[in-house]
């Protein structure tokens, strides 16, 4: 997940996660639209110009993060009973 943009680190971390089978996700404003971009499996357009995805990309972040926290404690629970 990262700004959509198909150059730097963020094109690496695409490739990578595209190689090995992780899902892409995009987070951009319109503006991203007038460079090259990747071709993630999802993309968010968020706002017109850079910043303003900023809040939506964190609170997908915040989502992902609490998924995971209750998915990991509830695979210990398990395993534990």
């Amino acid at each position: 997940m990262s700004g959509w943009l198909a150059s730097g680190i963020s094109l690496l971390a695409y490739e990578e996660a595209k190689a090995v089978g992780i899902p892409t996700i995009g987070f951009a404003p319109k503006e991203a639209r007038q460079f090259d971009t990747f071709n993630c499996d999802e993309v968010h357009l968020v706002g017109n110009q850079w910043g303003e995805e900023t809040k939506a990309f964190l609170s997908f972040i915040d989502g992902l993060s609490e998924f995971f926290l209750f998915f990991f404690l509830f695979i210990i629970c398990i395993e534990e009973n």
